[in-house]
């Protein structure tokens, strides 16, 4: 708030009608009023050329016609504002160029809409400027990690607090930071889009940390894996399914899947050192399905639970392991004394941080899971999908002679992979 996003909007739907002789292009807000503010912002731009310009009028710049809120300029570029509220109207336009203010407050399809609409999009010319604070839908951050992800030349993302704008009201500022409440201030004038987060697992100092012994009198373990993508990282989590200790935990980057010294090796060597346990692995993405395959056909682990971890799927696991903390039915050491002596050292401080990051955000009738930008959560899903096979582990153990092919078939990831044999 007061960072100047709409002055922005305004200068650059200007400089693009401008700069491109012959182009047309939309500003599009939220709504009506909204658009009465980028209207006003839009003609003022327009006045401060004609102000540092003697001898100028706005009749030589912009022929204004109101009724179709639009702008034909000088150039023969021609401006359009439209409201997000009825994007089908966008249908009968080609454009060059887009400007979408406010974008937090509507949703992707609108953004789709208009990239529909751009005669360029194909050749990779079509310009478009988003702006949106923090709050409000998400689609804007995960367009942004999206590109972030790929590298893509071809987006460009940046973010600013309202102290940045030289020419805000500093008294303003002062009398919103005394007056509103901290997490509001903290969003809406300093971008922090995680301010007022409540954290989401209780007793996280109270159940990570510290030395366990190899829990005695096991009745199995449990592994999680899940793969990393491009750079993320692949995480391995093992899980004592009696006492609900975590007795391995790490993480890795920059290993190929396969080979001796491969993601999949390292599985299985992990997977034997416990006891042949269930092992549930991530088979979300366009690997993901390959992933099992090759654990079950190429590497001989017969007892695999494959989960897609969708944005969707992976609440599941997730909110399981949440409430096991509330519960205190689990806990995740700094190290283990195995029963030889030895020391087996987890990534208890990764896990805490990124359990203590993540946080939710509201879709169309779920409940996503993420974490900040920049972030991860591979070492946290890796623990919730190894506490996701602990049911099934107990089922196994304790199912009476001819019920495990009644189980696998009422969950298809098991019987796909094996686990009724």
């Amino acid at each position: 708030m007061g960072g100047g996003k709409t002055w922005l909007e305004s200068f650059i739907a200007l400089m693009w009608a401008i700069e491109r002789p012959g182009s047309s292009g939309f500003i599009v807000g939220p709504d009506y009023p909204m658009l009465t503010v980028q209207r006003d912002a839009f003609e003022a731009r327009i006045e401060e050329i004609v102000r540092v310009n003697p001898g100028l009028t706005v009749e030589d710049l912009v022929k204004i016609n109101r009724v179709e809120k639009r702008y034909d300029l000088f150039t023969g570029s021609t401006v359009w504002l439209k409201s997000a509220t009825d994007p089908d109207k966008f249908r009968n336009f080609s454009i060059d160029w887009a400007v979408l203010g406010e974008a937090q407050k509507y949703g992707k399809r609108v953004h789709d809409l208009t990239r529909t609409r751009m005669r360029a999009r194909m050749a990779g010319m079509g310009k478009m400027f988003i702006s949106a604070t923090v709050d409000g839908q998400n689609w804007i951050a995960d367009m942004r990690d999206d590109a972030a992800l790929r590298d893509d030349e071809r987006s460009a993302c940046f973010l600013w607090v309202s102290e940045d704008n030289p020419h805000v009201n500093r008294e303003e500022l002062e009398y919103a930071e005394r007056n509103l409440p901290r997490e509001v201030f903290l969003r809406e004038y300093k971008a922090d889009r995680h301010a007022g987060r409540s954290r989401l697992f209780e007793n996280l100092d109270e159940l990570t940390g510290g030395v366990v012994d190899m829990p005695a009198g096991s009745q199995g373990f449990t592994v999680g894996v899940d793969f990393g993508k491009v750079r993320d990282f692949t995480a391995i989590a093992v899980l004592d399914v009696a006492t609900g200790t975590f007795v391995h935990l790490n993480r890795f980057q920059g290993v190929p899947y396969a080979g001796a010294d491969g993601v999949y090796e390292l599985v299985r060597e992990v997977w034997k050192r416990y006891g042949r346990g269930f092992v549930v692995c991530d088979t979300g993405g366009p690997f993901g399905t390959a992933h099992g395959d090759s654990l079950q056909n190429d590497y001989g682990i017969n007892r695999l639970v494959g989960l897609p971890t969708s944005a969707k799927r992976k609440s599941g696991p997730i909110e399981n392991l949440i409430h096991a903390f509330a519960a205190r039915r689990c806990r995740v050491p700094d190290e283990v004394v195995m029963r030889d002596g030895s020391m087996t050292r987890l990534d208890c401080a990764t896990f805490a941080k990124e359990a203590r990051e993540l946080m939710t955000e509201q879709r169309a009738g779920y409940v996503r899971y993420t974490h900040p930008v920049g972030g991860h959560d591979d070492t946290l899903m890796a623990c919730a999908l190894a506490w996701h096979g602990r049911s099934s582990a107990r089922r196994r153990r304790t199912a009476a002679p001819g019920t495990l092919g009644r189980f696998a078939r009422k969950q298809p990831q098991l019987s796909r992979y094996g686990a009724s044999r």
